[in-house]
């Protein structure tokens, strides 16, 4: 998924992690995102929660994201639509 961000943010892309719980089930980690538009110079700065469920091999084979700073994000994307190039 963050792979996607790269050509977006360039070396500006950064992603900061705590973890709040972790089992061999699950881990839920609070994530601070940070980046400036390629293009336009706009910053990208979001929170977020992920949950990543994790199969018998103890792999991550399921994650959901949640973001803190949803109406944010939204003006951020229609700013900055994503392209598919």
């Amino acid at each position: 998924m963050s792979l996607k961000f790269i050509p977006t943010f360039g070396d500006t892309w950064d992603q900061v992690g705590t973890c709040i719980f972790a089992n061999e089930q699950v881990a839920v980690t609070l994530v601070a995102e940070t980046g400036t538009h390629a293009t336009s110079g706009d910053a990208f700065e979001n929170r977020a929660v992920y949950i990543r469920r994790f199969d018998s091999d103890g792999k991550a084979d399921r994650v959901w994201t949640v973001d803190l700073d949803s109406e944010d994000m939204e003006h951020f994307w229609q700013c900055n639509p994503p392209t598919d190039a």
